[in-house]
């Protein structure tokens, strides 16, 4: 067994990395708070996102709910976390079927796998805002509402 080679493919870790791709450019565009003039840019920012628990961020908000001592986190932030994976039979094909393919070191063999075994990875994703505005904002409903032409 010691001589057989590994099997471990980072594979969650992969899906954690292309999870969090997904919402990498996420933006926030905060405009003037004057209600009466046009509503200009003030400022635009990209969200970070990070791997981590929700508990980390609900104990600093707990433990200091007026956000008064020194903050080592900066608003609007998306966190993600891994919440745990689980069989598939929707998905599940004949486990006895083969799979071939040419073997790219040999010419004269072919390589086979059996069917994979279907799994779902879930993911929780969480987004942490100061105001109401922040949270609410739908940039790519807003683009695509704005180059409508009747």
């Amino acid at each position: 067994m010691a001589n057989n080679p590994t099997s471990y493919f980072q594979i969650i870790r992969k899906l954690s990395v292309t999870f969090a791709g997904l919402f990498k450019n996420i933006t926030i565009i905060r405009t003037n708070p004057d209600l009466t003039a046009t509503k200009t840019e003030d400022q635009r920012f990209i969200v970070p996102i990070e791997y981590g628990d929700k508990e980390k961020y609900t104990k600093r908000l707990l433990g200091d709910p007026d956000l008064q001592k020194k903050v080592q986190t900066i608003l609007p932030r998306l966190s993600y976390e891994f919440m745990g994976m689980d069989y598939d039979p929707s998905r599940k094909l004949n486990t006895n079927n083969k799979n071939f393919a040419v073997n790219p070191n040999s010419a004269d063999s072919v390589l086979s796998q059996y069917n994979p075994v279907p799994y779902n990875f879930n993911y929780q994703l969480t987004a942490y805002t100061r105001t109401i505005e922040d949270a609410t904002q739908d940039r790519k409903s807003t683009r695509l509402n704005s180059s409508h032409t009747d």
